[in-house]
């Protein structure tokens, strides 16, 4: 008679491991025959059963193997323990996720892969070398933290099933290193708590829409400016009723046009507060992509309503200004050509006493006439300055395209005495271009440059004045040259405003109305002039004109 008795602490941990997830599999099963004493005899198996049980050892074999190689090639962990919690297996994806060898877990208690805040917990679920606690996680997983050989924590998910056998129960863990989608799970959230700081923290209003334009997003700034809760907002469509009855409209039909073909929008209206008051929005929205087909909208909203304001005000003060100025160049003229005669006639008058009385007058009397005559042709001279001065603004520009070229052949020709009788030497850069521009305006600006130029010419050397350009970007550039005086850095600007000279009348001739007639024809033009100068070796005025200007 033989007896087959197999104990649990002759199998190996693998077996263990296999058995704790197939169960207990007899590869022999020998047939008992009953005495009539009652007592039982092994029957010596036939040759149908030798083979049946050989087929049955083969198939266990087979089984075996799979199961084996499903837990080496598993890509969790698999611990198999005892009712004590002492390890009796690992596969290779344990030893990699805590970094131990198999052999340095056996027998070892499972708290050895716990950090040490989850070890009381643990002796609280074994009691009396049972399990107690645990029995509620078998089926279910649930995030704890592992702890590596190193010393390392990490996150892993831990599900437990029991493997109840005929004489012991054994239970097995399954872990798996979720530290990679924790981390994940730490940035996102780290992201949207960023996001959501900067949205509620803009000062600007902000909301987001869905693919079909259901609220998802609005930020404090817009709560604050509307009074509703978030909730509110989000519970319901976009509420139009609070628009300004005359923007409503408008803002309607061009909401629903850039929401329906998805397309960014710039839209300026007026909104309602919480408090009952009007103010200007300007809101922008523009489509994101939520899917490849799908496609959410987002918008901002600035308050405007103190541009607005400052808007109208600019409006105003422009147009009392330009009222004003209109009033001036008006009274300019009007001035300046009423005046003309009666000054005409004082002037007259006066020469007309110097030639009549010339010899019939003391010296002192003579000389009385002499100031008299030339305050009133200098009067004339400025009124008539003055009256120049007033048509640049007050007549419209007959723009045409002007050759430079020959501006500057005309302008010399007329000049030709002048600069024959102060011995001046004027040269001008070939292959001048054509500007648009008021041609007979911008004669006067050459004329009175060269003019300026030739008036300011030093004593001890020839006149030189050289006429140059350039192109910088969209501009060309015109520059007068000249090798005269010069003039001190401290009246660069000066020197552009009306009646200011730098030099008595007595040296120098001239109401100082010139240059400034230039800058007034240059700006009107849409272009700027300045200059550069060094005292005693010359200046550059330069003044610029648009490529390409449409007046």
């Amino acid at each position: 008679m033989i007896q087959n008795q197999i104990s649990s602490e002759c199998i190996s941990p693998c077996a263990q491991l296999l058995r704790g997830l197939l169960g207990t599999r007899s590869p022999a099963r020998q047939t008992l025959q009953k005495t009539r004493a009652g007592h039982h005899l092994f029957r010596q198996p036939d040759v149908q059963t030798y083979t049946r049980l050989e087929q049955t050892k083969n198939l266990f074999e087979e089984e075996k193997i799979k199961a084996k190689s499903i837990l080496n090639n598993a890509l969790d962990g698999i611990i198999t323990m005892d009712k004590k919690g002492l390890i009796q297996a690992v596969n290779p994806a344990a030893e990699d996720i805590f970094g131990y060898q198999e052999q340095e877990l056996i027998n070892k208690n499972v708290k050895i892969l716990m950090p040490l805040a989850y070890h009381q917990e643990h002796d609280g679920d074994l009691k009396d070398d049972k399990v107690t606690a645990n029995e509620q996680f078998i089926g279910e997983s649930r995030e704890i933290l592992g702890l590596q050989k190193d010393g390392s924590s990490f996150s892993l998910e831990f599900g437990v099933a029991e493997v109840k056998l005929i004489k012991e129960t054994f239970y097995t863990g399954f872990v798996h290193d979720i530290s990679q989608r924790k981390a994940l799970e730490n940035e996102l959230s780290y992201r949207q708590q960023l996001f959501s700081t900067f949205v509620n923290a803009a000062p600007v209003m902000m909301w987001m829409l869905d693919e079909n334009n259901k609220p998802l997003l609005f930020n404090d700034t817009w709560l604050k400016f509307t009074g509703h809760t978030l909730e509110q907002e989000l519970s319901c469509m976009w509420d139009a009723k609070h628009i300004h009855p005359d923007d409503h409209d408008r803002v309607i039909v061009e909401y629903n046009h850039a929401l329906n073909q998805r397309k960014e929008f710039d839209i300026e209206y007026r909104l309602q507060r919480h408090d009952g008051v009007f103010c200007w929005l300007r809101e922008i929205g523009v489509p994101y992509r939520i899917s490849r087909k799908n496609q959410g909208f987002i918008g901002i909203g600035v308050d405007i309503t103190a541009r607005k304001q400052s808007d109208k005000k600019i409006e105003n003060y422009t147009k009392d200004l330009e009222r004003s100025n209109e009033e001036l160049e008006q009274f300019a003229y009007v001035a300046s050509h009423d005046l003309q005669e009666p000054l005409r006639m004082v002037s007259s008058y006066t020469q007309l006493l110097a030639r009549r009385y010339k010899d019939k007058l003391d010296d002192d009397a003579n000389e009385f006439i002499g100031y008299a005559v030339d305050g009133a042709n200098r009067m004339q001279t400025l009124i008539q300055d003055l009256l120049t001065f007033s048509r640049v603004g007050k007549h419209k520009r007959n723009i045409s395209s002007v050759d430079i070229e020959q501006v500057l052949q005309q302008l010399l020709l007329s000049l030709k005495i002048t600069i024959e009788e102060s011995n001046t030497e004027i040269s001008y850069q070939e292959n001048m271009p054509q500007v648009m521009a008021d041609q007979s305006q911008l004669q006067q600006v050459f004329q009175n440059l060269i003019a300026n130029a030739i008036k300011y010419r030093a004593d001890d050397r020839q006149c030189m004045i050289h006429i140059g350009y350039k192109k910088i970007n969209s501009m060309w550039e015109f520059s007068v040259k000249d090798n005269g005086i010069g003039v001190e850095e401290g009246y660069f600007k000066r020197i552009f405003v009306i009646f200011q000279r730098l030099h008595g009348k007595e040296k120098f001739s001239g109401t100082g109305i010139g240059l400034a007639v230039c800058k007034r024809i240059v700006e009107g033009h849409g272009g700027s002039i300045g200059l550069e100068s060094e005292i005693g070796k010359g200046s550059t005025f330069y003044f610029t004109l648009p490529v390409n200007f449409n007046y």
